[in-house]
């Protein structure tokens, strides 16, 4: 029984520490969200430092890939951040001059920043959030706390009992001071209360550890106790019900808006109408247009340019259904080429194809196009 009770107790410590571990293992891949250097403006010329020496006030350049090393506000440059990992939303956000921020956001382009520091690496909004992880994992829930205080008063009691139980029997023979020692060593083994002591804190660290691997911050045990009594849950933030990405599902022809609305489908202020390379008969726009392969295998190759997500889409959907596609989302197919290619920021993308110009984009660009007005009711109504 005493190897027994051992053997629980011991279980018991090394459960804890391998929750401990793994709390600290999901607080480790956190902190490597976090850069290590920055490039810092210094006697006028950018020169790379750690990260946790950049200053209050430092003037950063922030190329597209990197990931913000500290919060600031823009200077100069407008593109686009990527602000899952602080928010869940996967929508790239665009930022311009005099735009907020925050450390941990990765820069997807399509230009460079430059920013003003107004945080420290460890005061930045990633700093904090691994800092609330840290003090999570350390907090202790209401539950602990009320199981700690009983057993610092109920511990001296039961041990109290159990001397008296092994001794003073001891008076009335020594056949009735076994008996009574032996009745003592079981109320030790039964009434101690090492298993809640030891165990209730190893569920709320293996509780928050878990949620940190899955990238969800619970400040303390008190607030992960208190999910247990929630009726309802309201979702607000892509990516917690759902992936957070997207993916094509309808995709139709309309024949009869071809090249209309503008010459050769251009805008009034494009520059490359007065190319002259545009000059491609309606026939041959049909045969690009003809079927819904075509058309998707256009779009890749056009969106093949671009990291917004819903380009991403595009591409994935034409990998999958055609087979020109190679496994990197790019278009060898010899009938295809693309030039010229350009992003329209806030409407979407523009290229050259079989000098053809190729728009994709949203409501806006159809409308600067001049061909919003002349779509279908229908299709008006979807977009």
């Amino acid at each position: 029984e005493g190897a027994a009770v051992g053997f629980l107790y011991g279980a018991g410590t090394r459960l804890e520490k391998m929750a401990v571990r793994k709390c600290g293992q999901a607080i480790s891949e956190i902190v490597s969200l976090m850069p290590e250097t920055a490039n810092v403006l210094e006697n006028g010329k950018f020169r790379k430092v750690p990260a946790d020496e950049v200053q209050i006030g430092d003037i950063l350049s922030i190329r597209p890939g990197d990931i913000l090393p500290t919060d600031g506000t823009v200077l100069t440059g407008s593109s686009s951040l990527d602000c899952s990992t602080l928010t869940g939303e996967s929508i790239p956000v665009p930022v311009s001059p005099s735009s907020t921020v925050r450390g941990g956001t990765s820069l997807l382009g399509p230009s460079r920043l430059t920013l003003r520091a107004t945080s420290t690496s460890d005061s930045s909004s990633l700093g904090r959030l691994v800092r609330t992880v840290e003090e999570a994992a350390a907090a202790c829930s209401p539950t602990t706390t009320a199981l700690e205080a009983f057993a610092r008063a109920y511990t001296p009691i039961v041990l109290t009992a159990a001397l008296v139980l092994t001794t003073v029997p001891w008076a009335w023979g020594r056949e009735v001071g076994r008996e009574w020692a032996k009745a003592g060593l079981v109320m030790i083994v039964v009434a101690c209360p090492c298993a809640l002591v030891v165990g209730t804190p190893v569920v709320y660290i293996a509780g928050v550890a878990a949620m940190a691997r899955r990238r969800v911050v619970v400040k303390g045990g008190a607030y992960l106790e208190a999910l247990g009594q929630v009726g309802s849950v309201a979702f607000d933030k892509t990516g917690t019900l759902t992936q957070g990405s997207f993916k094509l599902l309808k995709l139709e022809i309309i024949q009869d808006m071809l090249l209309s609305a503008t010459p050769n489908g251009h805008r009034k202020d494009d520059p490359m109408q007065e190319s002259g390379t545009h000059d491609t008969s309606r026939q041959d726009s049909h045969t690009l247009f003809q079927t819904k392969k075509n058309v998707l295998d256009l779009m890749a190759l056009v969106e093949s340019e671009s990291n917004h997500p819903l380009a991403s889409a595009i591409v994935c959907s034409a990998r999958k259904e055609s087979a020109r596609l190679t496994c990197d989302g790019t278009l060898p197919s010899p009938s295809l080429h693309m030039s010229d290619h350009s992003l329209l920021p806030g409407e979407g993308v523009r290229a050259i194809v079989n000098g053809l110009a190729v728009h994709v984009g949203n409501a806006r660009l159809f409308q600067n196009l001049g061909l919003l007005g002349a779509l279908p009711p229908a299709v008006v109504a979807e977009v």
